[in-house]
């Protein structure tokens, strides 16, 4: 039986990625209440601290402080509340580092 000679691989055969160098800038923020019109407006929450039930929430902080008193007609013993702000931030592109 004759005897075939190995192939050597090609120089094409070995499959090498191309090195790609990258580069990252890094920046700084700063991180800012957002002012401007279009940002999302405040909203305002009330929660009981008794039984954790939570009020409506309202774009009007006097409208979510008002749950708090309908919640204490109903549940006498209720007298700790928390307040949850939501407030929009915005973060403004500095320098480059």
């Amino acid at each position: 039986m004759p005897v075939q000679p190995e192939e050597e691989p090609s120089p094409t055969s070995t499959c090498q990625r191309p090195r790609i160098k990258r580069r990252y800038r890094f920046r700084e923020y700063t991180v800012t209440p957002d002012t401007a019109l279009e940002a999302e407006p405040h909203v305002y929450a009330m929660q009981c601290g008794v039984c954790s039930e939570s009020g409506p929430t309202s774009t009007d902080a006097e409208k979510a402080h008002g749950w708090v008193a309908a919640h204490l007609r109903s549940q006498p013993g209720h007298l700790t509340y928390s307040e949850h702000i939501t407030r929009p931030y915005r973060a403004i592109p500095g320098g480059w580092l």
